[in-house]
């Protein structure tokens, strides 16, 4: 049990849940909006126009510290899921450290200074200095005749991230988004960070000491909000009791479930006031559960949940297949991408997955409105699997729908319990009046084709062990930068098209890529070949090492990385040594990409079928519509990365743990390893004039 002060304001805390949620976000967000910025064309060389105004618009409006290392850091991640999905450009590994300095900084002069237009200039000038200069100085790498080249792409890319797509939008999307996403990720709108203090009550109640979750005068308000969610509620759940919450929409039952579980304000921020005792581990099972999914498959996403607890590796797939054929999820979606599957066949996933974590509480918030009408047989099932002298809570409009499982049923009205015990019953709504805390009906668009990065095949690649891989794609990035010449490089991307033709990646993501740096090689080969003389000679030289280089980057990224499923890329970054969590982020982040690219797939379709024709032929009015999605899109990648700090914090992110197992490398990937080191060895012996 965890017991929390009678009178806390957590508003200023950070946890690490939502610090891993906003990076995350920041990610994403940075990830979807640099999609339509490919197709503007780069001005050789490598000036391009990359959609600075969404993280800085973050940067305005969250607070600073570590809040803006997180936007930094998320903002390097979006950039390197892009560069993971179409392939690496030579500046972008040390450009990371140039997006750190550039969005930590301004944030921080965000927070020093009024909102004004022109602090909104100067911090997206600054940033985008910072991060144009840090990013350029990587072509002094390959030799003198980077000079010319890094001065005009740090001063270009000042004038085209900084003021066209940074200061420009910044000025209109700031007002757009203040008050509209902040509260999702734990935080006030700056201008209502103040609030007068919470009531403290004193009552009778006193909780069980074996209670497995109890509050006692339970004050909680959301940030920003000016008045108590909660008003003094007393409620305890007892070892093995089903306790059933009712009552009408907006009357904060799932609050109190939050604020049971010990998840609100640690993870959602805002105010608390009162006495709380938490269980050791939660499992939510929401209404909208789409936004509590974690992994890209059903059965990795039961897996991972089964593991999360200590389950065995090597018995993990199994029971998850187990678990889901229990809440009824036929076995031919076990190994479906979540955004094909329908709301129903979704929540089963949540469900199943809730259950195998074993959790010392259940919550179960409108089973109805998410499992359709086999609801309760498959909450009584669930509730018979889990361990003995587990708490269950179940939210429900309705007590009569919670007669048959509850053990005593509570009606919240207001933020107040209004009434305890079996004969509770608040006037149940009228059926046709919808629910306002279920899921919208527009999210449940049925199976949607997205384009994804991983081609499933049984092939050489793809039985190569992770972390071989992921060590190949690093030493074979680090290669470029050290080889000696032209020729060196043009072998290595001989070493691509090779890796290419036997990794057998999607010819869409493979050729896009490509495509979208043929004006930066043509920049760097033709023009020293219309020069003419010796110093034309040495630019050419110098051109193809750094064209070459692109190329072979982009063939070596797509190749490996295709080869790997989400668990894959998780479990081997893990096996580097990279911190868990940072890694978790990762795969989350490419499952957060695809759900929200099946969104927008979902909702022209749903145009389509009302009549609303758009299509490529439609230019105008499909980037019209596109545009008016803004704002909402924001606000549904934030509200998911809300509900990922509550899926990571309930799930003991501690112990997160990849479905996909690794094992002892084979003689293959030995080879490969050691072909890579001996190649490095080999540049830098013939770099330094060794060799």
């Amino acid at each position: 049990m965890t017991a929390l002060a009678e009178t806390q304001a957590h508003s200023g805390d950070v946890s690490g849940a939502r610090f891993t949620a906003v990076l995350g976000v920041t990610a994403v967000l940075f990830f979807l909006c640099l999609l339509p910025f490919e197709l503007i064309p780069e001005i050789p060389v490598d000036i391009d126009s990359k959609p600075f105004f969404v993280p800085l618009a973050l940067c305005a409006l969250l607070p600073s510290g570590r809040i803006g290392l997180a936007i930094g850091l998320g903002v390097a991640l979006g950039e390197g899921l892009r560069d993971l999905m179409e392939g690496y450009e030579l500046d972008d590994p040390i450009g990371f450290f140039g997006y750190i300095a550039g969005f930590w900084a301004a944030s921080a002069l965000y927070s020093v200074t009024a909102a004004s237009r022109w602090s909104l200039v100067v911090g997206a000038v600054l940033c985008a200095a910072i991060q144009a200069a840090i990013e350029a100085s990587s072509f002094l790498i390959f030799g003198a005749e980077g000079w010319t080249i890094t001065v005009e792409s740090a001063i270009g890319n000042t004038i085209t991230h900084g003021v066209i797509w940074g200061a420009a939008p910044l000025l209109f999307l700031v007002p757009a988004l203040e008050g509209k996403f902040e509260s999702y990720l734990g935080f006030a709108p700056r201008s209502r960070r103040s609030a007068p203090p919470l009531p403290v009550e004193r009552s009778h109640f006193e909780p069980d000491a074996g209670a497995v979750a109890w509050v006692k005068d339970a004050f909680f308000r959301y940030p920003g909000a000016e008045a108590p969610a909660l008003n003094g509620v007393c409620l305890e759940v007892a070892p093995g009791e089903v306790v059933g919450l009712s009552g009408p929409p907006d009357s904060a039952k799932s609050t109190l479930a939050l604020v049971l579980s010990g998840l609100a304000p640690s993870v959602t921020g805002g105010d608390f006031s009162g006495e709380a005792g938490a269980p050791e581990s939660v499992a939510i099972v929401s209404a909208k559960a789409r936004d509590f999914l974690t992994q890209a498959r059903p059965v990795h996403e039961v897996a991972a949940s089964y593991l999360s607890h200590g389950g065995a590796p090597a018995d993990a797939e199994r029971r998850a297949r187990a678990a889901l054929e229990a809440v009824g999820l036929p076995a031919d979606k076990h190994d479906a991408y979540v955004w094909t599957l329908t709301r129903e066949d979704q929540a089963r996933t949540v469900l199943a997955a809730a259950t195998a974590r074993a959790p010392r509480l259940l919550v179960i918030d409108d089973a109805e409105a998410a499992l359709g009408p086999d609801a309760e047989t498959m909450v009584e099932g669930a509730i018979a699997a889990l361990p003995e002298g587990s708490g269950v809570l179940l939210i429900q409009r309705d007590p009569e729908r919670l007669r048959a499982l509850a053990d005593r049923i509570v009606a919240l009205d207001e933020g107040r319990l209004s009434a305890e015990g079996a004969e509770a019953q608040p006037e149940p709504l009228a059926p046709s009046q919808p629910a306002a805390d279920s899921a919208p009906a527009g999210e449940d668009y049925g199976p949607v084709s997205v384009p994804t990065l991983q081609v499933r095949r049984d092939g050489w690649w793809a039985r190569r062990d992770p972390r071989v891989k992921w060590a190949i794609f690093f030493g074979l990035i680090l290669f470029i930068y050290i080889a000696p010449d032209w020729r060196w490089m043009a072998a290595t991307t001989a070493v691509g098209v090779v890796m290419a033709l036997t990794a057998r990646p999607s010819p869409g993501w493979l050729a896009f890529s490509l495509l979208v740096q043929v004006p930066n090689v043509l920049g760097l080969v033709l023009l020293p070949l219309l020069g003419g003389g010796a110093t034309s000679e040495e630019e050419l030289a110098f051109g193809l090492r750094l064209g070459l280089g692109w190329v072979a980057a982009i063939l070596f990224g797509i190749s490996l990385l295709s080869s790997m499923e989400i668990p894959e890329m998780v479990a081997g970054l893990r096996g580097l040594g990279l911190p868990k969590r940072f890694s978790f982020v990762i795969g989350y982040s490419f499952l957060l990409i695809y759900l929200s690219l099946a969104d927008f797939a979902g909702f022209l379709r749903s145009l389509r079928v009302s009549g609303e024709a758009l299509s490529l032929q439609r230019p105008f009015r499909l980037a019209r519509s596109a545009a008016t999605l803004f704002v909402p899109v924001i606000a549904t990648v934030a509200r998911r990365g809300g509900a990922m700090a509550v899926a990571l914090e309930a799930g003991q992110s501690a112990r997160v743990r990849s479905p996909f197992q690794l094992k002892r490398p084979d003689g293959y990937d030995f080879l490969l390893a050691l072909a890579v080191a001996a190649a490095l060895i080999a540049a830098v012996g013939a770099r330094i004039g060794l060799l």
